[in-house]
């Protein structure tokens, strides 16, 4: 049921997500984000901040709840068995859902039963009770993080000792439930000096109203973990120009082939079309132009590369979705590492299908799927374009084009050569380039690497 309940969280979050003004999307990255770890919040949200455009915020987003999703199942699976009453049962996310009155009677009970981060985020928490409604209030967790002042006392108590949070949390453990037995009259005078002294240990001085700031004032950038380009920054397109001079117009138009090879239909009409419909011959554009097409291209596709097709099997960077991290890829089973590529699969054009399937037949040799020059030479030369235009005329098979039931087969095959010995994956390979040439009609002799070279 918790499992079902995500899920049904993410679609519901996705596809409201082209309805979303900027700062519903920022209210709910900040939410999402709230129930990250220390670590998780380093490498999740890399890259992020909250100056992005409204265009660059949604796709952040759309990423960020498929990752918080599959993080959130792997923790209730790691909770599998636990007692759903005792905090060791709970997930950050089961935290996040609860009021804090709830939170500090099972605290009070298991006096080390979080971590001293998470025992600091719930004292933040616990701060913003401005009044004592809100300690019953389940949804107290979404409603402090519309203010910059939590996540600057959040931030605070962070940088505390575990003994000076436990010594915090054992006060709070102490002091919160008992208010439950006291007269009405005495709660909020002995609510406010807990929430004061959280508030000076983590050293404000003043009340926490007056530093809360207004609902949804930005977060400053430095707040969030670097890592990503800022495409829309007039400094780094003219570092990307720059970094192309010298480059003769063939060899720009070399990396242009490269580099649009790597985006969807969808992308290529967005971000390139502009340029074609300026300039409709690429060989007569000028070379200012040209050199601004290729700069765009590459700030566009970011951390983006020619491997990337074999990337998806190692590490979870997704052709048509947003990457999955790292971190998230190692822990998911094959099962779900196989549901999210054939998710992938649904998503991708037909184009970036017969991409994949061209660049893996064409790589002999296991070593050539991650050689980026070799990559690149081969999107660049006319047998692969040859390949491209053949699998994307694939006749129908069962009701489905052949390309698509054939990626589908590909992709078990793919994920099953990653996960085995490295020295088992060259015959491996094998299989599935030969699985493509079938598709294709092609001989044994053609598959040799001299034959498939005069496909």
């Amino acid at each position: 049921m918790r499992i079902r309940q995500l899920e049904e969280r993410q679609h519901d979050l996705l596809e409201g997500l082209d309805g979303m003004g900027l700062d519903e999307l920022r209210w709910t990255v900040r939410y999402l984000a709230d129930s990250l770890s220390g670590e998780r919040w380093q490498t999740v949200l890399a890259g992020y901040h909250e100056h992005l455009a409204v265009d660059r915020t949604r796709a952040f987003l759309e990423r960020l709840a498929r990752e918080c999703t599959q993080l959130a199942i792997l923790d209730l699976e790691a909770k599998r068995g636990a007692a759903a009453d005792r905090l060791q049962g709970l997930t950050d996310t089961d935290l996040q859902s609860m009021s804090a009155m709830e939170k500090w009677e099972m605290i009070a009970a298991e006096p080390r039963g979080l971590d001293p981060v998470r025992l600091a985020r719930e004292l933040a928490r616990l701060a913003l009770c401005l009044q004592v409604d809100l300690l019953y209030d389940p949804t107290l967790a979404r409603a402090v993080i519309e203010f910059p002042g939590y996540f600057q006392l959040e931030e605070a108590l962070w940088r505390l000792s575990p003994d000076e949070i436990h010594s915090l949390s054992d006060l709070a453990a102490d002091e919160i439930p008992v208010l439950k037995g006291l007269p009405a009259a005495e709660v909020p005078e002995r609510l406010a000096q807990v929430r004061q002294q959280i508030a000076r240990a983590a050293g404000f001085t003043s009340p926490l109203e007056a530093h809360l700031g207004a609902s949804m004032d930005r977060l400053p950038r430095e707040f969030f973990p670097p890592g990503g380009a800022d495409e829309e920054s007039p400094d780094r397109m003219a570092e990307a120009v720059q970094r192309l001079e010298g480059l003769s117009p063939q060899e720009l138009r070399l990396n242009l082939q490269v580099l649009a090879d790597q985006l969807s239909l969808r992308e290529f009409q967005e971000v390139a079309e502009p340029h074609r419909i300026a300039h409709p011959n690429l060989g007569q554009m000028p070379v200012e132009a040209l050199r601004r097409l290729v700069a765009t291209l590459s700030l566009h596709l970011g951390n983006r590369s020619a491997c990337d097709f074999i990337h998806r099997y190692r590490t979870g960077k997704l052709a048509a979705f947003p990457r999955v991290s790292s971190e998230v890829w190692n822990l998911l089973s094959q099962e779900d590492r196989l549901r999210l590529l054939e998710q992938d699969n649904a998503a991708m054009d037909i184009a970036q299908v017969a991409r994949h399937m061209a660049r893996i037949l064409l790589s002999h040799e296991y070593p050539m799927l991650d050689d980026e020059a070799v990559q690149m030479d081969l999107v660049t030369s006319s047998l692969y374009q040859d390949l491209v235009r053949r699998l994307i005329r694939l006749g129908d098979g069962n009701g489905q084009p052949k390309l698509l039931a054939l990626n589908q087969a590909v992709t078990r095959m793919a994920l099953v050569m990653e996960s085995a010995p490295r020295e088992g994956r060259g015959e491996a390979l094998d299989h599935i380039r030969r699985a493509i040439g079938r598709a294709l009609g092609f001989s044994e002799a053609e598959m040799s690497p001299q034959g498939t070279g005069d496909a």
